[in-house]
C-alpha cells in the first residue's frame, strides 16, 4: 500500500485540480447558453475549415514563411509546468523524498502530455496553410512536429527551473533565455527543409530528447526550491480563475480631477434636449476605459471573421456581427439611461429613445465602417469594393440600430 501512496496522492490532486478548473468555468459560463453558441460556431467553423482544405487559400497565407508557422506551432505546444506540490507537504510529505520525486515526475509527465495534446489540437487550425503552401512529404511533417514538441518541453522545463532558482529581475530576465534560444533554434533549423531531414537535423532532435530526459532527472533531484515550486504551482492553478474574474468583474474606477477625453466638454450635437442627452451618453461611454477597450476590440476583432470565410458564410457573419454590436451598444445605453442621475432629469420616454438611437448610431458608425470595408473589399477589388463598402456602411447605419432598438426595448418592456 505504501508503494502505491505517491500514485494515489498524485491522482487525487490531479482530479482536485480538474474539478477546480471546472467550477471556475461554471461560475461565469452558463453551459445551456454555451450550447446555443458552440453548436452554430462549430458548424460555421467546420465549414470554413473544410474550405481551407478544398478551396484556394487566401493570398496573404503564401507570404508567411515556414519558420513563422513553426514559431506559432511552438507557442501552441508551450505551456506551464505543474509539479502538484502543496503548502501542507512541508509537514510530512517533504520528509518522504522518494514520494516527492515520484509525485513531481508524474506532474512533469502529465504537464508534457497535456501541453502536447493542446498543441496537436490547436495546430489543426493552421495545418491547412502549412500543408498546402509547403508541399513537403510525410516524413518531413512527422520530424517537424516531433522537433517542435520536444523543443517546447525543453524550453518550458528550463524556464521553470530558472524561475525557481533565481528571483527578482534577474530571474525574470534569465527566464526569457530558453524562449529566445528556442526561437533562434527554430529559425535556424526550419529555414531550410533539407536541414531538418539531414544528417544534422534528425540527430539534433534525438539530442534534444536526451537533453530533455537529463533536465527531467535534474529537475526531480533539485533541492532548496520547495517553497518557490509551491508558489509557481499555485500561481499556475489560479491563471484560469484570474482571467475569468477579470472578464466577469470590473476594476474600481480611479477618481481623476480631469478627464482625458472631451476635456473641454465639447458638444457633438447641438439643439434639442434629446441631442444634449445623446451627447452625455456618448461621452460617458467613451470616458470609461473598460467600455472603450471593449468597443475597440469588437470594432476590429470581427474583421478576420468577415474577411476570411467564403461568400455565403461571410454574409451571415457580417449581418450577425453588426446586429450584435448594435445590441451591445443599446445595452450600454440602458445602463447609462437608468442611472440615478438621469432619473431626476425631466426627459420623456420618447426623448430617451430618440437620444438612444442617435447615440448608438454615432458609436456604431466606426465598427460599421470597418466591417463593411472588410466585407466590400473581400468581395470586390478596387473601386467596386470601395463603393460596396460605402453603400453597406450607410445602409447598416440607417437600418441596424433601428431594428436593434426594437429588440432592446421589447426585452426591456418584458422585464
Amino acid at each position: 500500500m505504501l508503494q502505491k501512496a505517491p500514485r494515489i496522492i498524485f491522482w487525487r490532486r490531479f482530479r482536485t485540480y480538474i474539478e477546480q478548473q471546472r467550477k471556475a468555468l461554471a461560475t461565469v459560463v452558463d453551459w445551456i447558453v454555451m450550447l446555443y453558441i458552440l453548436i452554430p460556431g462549430l458548424l460555421i467553423g467546420g465549414g470554413i475549415y473544410i474550405d481551407f482544405w478544398t478551396d484556394p487559400l487566401p493570398d496573404w497565407s503564401a507570404w508567411i514563411p515556414l519558420p513563422v508557422f513553426a514559431v506559432v506551432i511552438w507557442i501552441l505546444f508551450s505551456g506551464k509546468l505543474l509539479l502538484f506540490l502543496e503548502d501542507a507537504d512541508v509537514l510530512f510529505l517533504r520528509q518522504q523524498k522518494t514520494w516527492m520525486k515520484q509525485i513531481m515526475l508524474r506532474g512533469v509527465l502529465v504537464s508534457f502530455l497535456t501541453n502536447m495534446g493542446k498543441g496537436c489540437l490547436l495546430s489543426m487550425i493552421v495545418l491547412p496553410f502549412m500543408v498546402r503552401n509547403f508541399e513537403f512529404d510525410f516524413t518531413f511533417w512527422v520530424t517537424f512536429f516531433i522537433f517542435i514538441a520536444v523543443l517546447s518541453c525543453v524550453s518550458g522545463l528550463a524556464e521553470r527551473m530558472i524561475g525557481v532558482n533565481y528571483s527578482g529581475w534577474k530571474g525574470k530576465l534569465l527566464s526569457l533565455l530558453p524562449t529566445v534560444l528556442a526561437i533562434v533554434l527554430i529559425m535556424i533549423t526550419i529555414r531550410n527543409r533539407a536541414f531538418l531531414l539531414s544528417v544534422v537535423g534528425i540527430p539534433l532532435t534525438l539530442l534534444l530528447m536526451i537533453f530533455l530526459l537529463w533536465l527531467i532527472g535534474k529537475r526531480i533531484r533539485m533541492t532548496g526550491t520547495f517553497m518557490r515550486d509551491v508558489h509557481e504551482d499555485n500561481k499556475t492553478k489560479m491563471v484560469l480563475t484570474e482571467k475569468l474574474l477579470s472578464q466577469a468583474t470590473e476594476k474600481p474606477t480611479k477618481s481623476t480631477s480631469k478627464t482625458w477625453l472631451f476635456t473641454k466638454s465639447q458638444r457633438l450635437y447641438k439643439g434639442k434636449p434629446e441631442k444634449r442627452l445623446a451627447n452625455a451618453g456618448i461621452k460617458a461611454f467613451l470616458r470609461k476605459k473598460e467600455t472603450l477597450l471593449m468597443y475597440t476590440q469588437i470594432s476590429f476583432i470581427g474583421i478576420p471573421a468577415i474577411w476570411l470565410p467564403p461568400i455565403y458564410i461571410k454574409s451571415i457573419m457580417f449581418v450577425l456581427i453588426l446586429f450584435m454590436i448594435a445590441y451591445w451598444l443599446f445595452t450600454r445605453w440602458n445602463i447609462f439611461s437608468n442611472s440615478d442621475y438621469l432619473k431626476v432629469l425631466p426627459y420623456t420616454e420618447v426623448q430617451h429613445q430618440s437620444a438612444a438611437i442617435l447615440a448608438v448610431r454615432t458609436l456604431y458608425s466606426l465598427p460599421a465602417f470597418l466591417l463593411s470595408s472588410a466585407f466590400g473589399l473581400s468581395v470586390q477589388t478596387g473601386l467596386y469594393g470601395v463603393l460596396l463598402a460605402i453603400v453597406t456602411t450607410a445602409v447598416s447605419i440607417w437600418i441596424v440600430p433601428g431594428i436593434a432598438l426594437l429588440a432592446t426595448y421589447r426585452q426591456k418592456s418584458k422585464e
